[in-house]
């Protein structure tokens, strides 16, 4: 059995920090956009620190513009070629299944080593909607067991983060 390398570990860590902070940073009664904008700048700002290229919308002259996931951590050769994806990222702020699960697909297609999905949920549903998308990376025939699955779900009655990381095998 491959085992994550412990980079991604490291990296799935440093970002759980960053989500577990966003609730305080924030405080109440903010719109979607602005947790969408503060996490791309944490999570963007981290990818930088630990050599990567950053793909997100928002930040023209800071990151890369977006392309294909709402964030992505990239590398290229000297030639400026794609050579290397460290992270994906999908947030999704409805609280039903069906529109987060949308996103949540993406990311069972994406190579990359560690793939984050950040969602919202109340009491009576967050870990309900977690255990869904753990169903569906165990579903998922072409996973791969070296990857790591971030599963961020935002429990708004209690106004904190509920992190999963979930083994790709």
């Amino acid at each position: 059995m491959t085992r994550p390398d412990p980079n991604v570990l490291t990296s799935a860590a440093a970002i759980a920090t960053i989500l577990q902070a966003l609730p305080s940073k924030l405080g109440l009664n903010r719109p979607n956009s602005e947790w969408t904008r503060r996490l791309k700048e944490e999570i963007g700002d981290l990818g930088i620190t630990n050599g990567w290229k950053v793909c997100t919308a928002g930040f023209e002259g800071r990151f890369d513009q977006e392309w294909l996931y709402d964030l992505t951590w990239y590398r290229n050769d000297a030639e400026g070629r794609l050579c290397d994806v460290g992270l994906v990222l999908e947030s999704e702020w409805d609280h039903d299944y069906p529109s987060i699960k949308v996103d949540f697909e993406k990311l069972l297609l994406a190579k990359a080593p560690l793939k984050v999905m950040v969602f919202e949920g109340y009491d009576k549903n967050v870990g309900a909607l977690a255990a869904s998308l753990k169903d569906g990376i165990r579903a998922f025939r072409t996973r791969d067991e070296s990857e790591m699955y971030l599963l961020a779900g935002f429990n708004i009655n209690k106004f904190k983060m509920e992190i999963s990381l979930v083994a790709g095998a």
